[in-house]
């Protein structure tokens, strides 16, 4: 909002878009309304875990186990997998770092990652964590995860993952580059997890990674992105 206002030239989405994207709840109400899928899932706001007990006991939407997350957090801090032996643990955890918290519909699958740049998906990435899932230790700690680019996944699925990420890309407002994350079933269903406004973007990141299948390496890829948000600006201009 700072550049914004000082009209100085920034890479990547702007302050609505980023606020959306971080906004986990906002961002899978406008998936429902545009018809891409995402896990069921319901919003709280400083509610007890008797509460999320009773939402998922009478609640079909959910199975035995949910995943607990904060609203407004990324890199999965406070993330866990749950149910009702380490509910109260995990509510604790989540409101720890957002006074929101969503109580989501585990799904267990493949997870896959689309970058974006420009208006363009790069080739897919399959993440294989070592753990339950693709938390804070299996992103940042080496050897932890096995990267797969590109996606061994079928054609046509994975040209439907990629019209919904971009969907969900120009819908939020995003520009330059992101990355979208998806879950897919074992029935080759795939949901939205999340968008990522600023991927990382050190030369061991998902979207380089992405940009190295197809023979853009570190540089090109930042050369690219600065003549991307030139391209944007002058078209304001």
């Amino acid at each position: 909002s700072f550049l914004d206002q000082a009209k100085i030239i920034y890479t990547g989405s702007g302050a609505t878009a980023s606020m959306l994207a971080m906004n986990k709840h906002i961002t899978k109400t406008i998936c429902v309304e545009n018809g891409i899928s995402t896990a069921n899932w319901s919003g709280l706001r400083l509610v007890d875990s008797n509460k999320v007990k009773k939402i998922i006991s009478h609640d079909n939407k959910f199975g035995d186990k949910v995943i607990i997350k904060p609203n407004f957090q990324g890199s999965s801090i406070g993330i866990s997998i749950a149910d009702y032996n380490n509910i109260e643990e995990a509510v604790e955890l989540a409101f720890m770092y957002s006074n929101e918290v969503l109580v989501e519909e585990y799904i267990k699958g493949r997870e896959i990652t689309v970058g974006i740049l420009g208006n363009k998906t790069l080739p897919l990435i399959e993440i294989m964590p070592n753990q339950d899932y693709y938390n804070f230790d299996c992103k940042y700690t080496q050897g932890q995860s096995i990267y797969r680019v590109p996606a061994d996944i079928d054609t046509d699925v994975e040209k439907k993952i990629k019209e919904d990420a971009l969907s969900i890309y120009h819908l939020l407002g995003c520009r330059h580059y992101s990355r979208v994350d998806f879950l897919l079933d074992e029935n080759n269903n795939h949901f939205l997890l999340e968008v990522n406004t600023l991927p990382g973007m050190t030369p061991s990141s998902l979207l380089p990674k992405a940009a190295e299948s197809r023979d853009m390496d570190f540089d090109e890829l930042v050369e690219t992105i600065l003549k991307i948000a030139l391209i944007d600006n002058d078209k304001v201009l």
